[in-house]
């Protein structure tokens, strides 16, 4: 997989950024320390983000009502809309 990354020079290093993944951020020293440590801030972040949709699967599995429709989403335990 091929993602594009920003890195921002400043005064105290690199700044680095994975503009498709929403949050996903990091930093570094130098440009290779900023570009090594996006890479797992990157796998760190599609890890976690299997893991959620893995939990939300399970959630609305088994949460939904007998009446609830494809159009119609559940709720998962706490309320929240997904």
């Amino acid at each position: 997989m091929t993602l594009k990354v920003i890195l921002i020079e400043s005064e105290d290093g690199y700044a680095a950024s994975c503009p498709v993944l929403r949050g996903c951020h990091s930093q570094g020293r130098t440009q290779e320390e900023a570009l090594e440590n996006i890479r797992i801030a990157i796998r760190e972040w599609l890890d976690a983000e299997a893991d959620e949709h893995a939990q939300l699967n399970i959630i609305e599995m088994g949460n939904c009502s007998r009446g609830a429709t494809l159009k119609r989403r559940c709720l998962p335990l706490g309320g929240a809309s997904v």
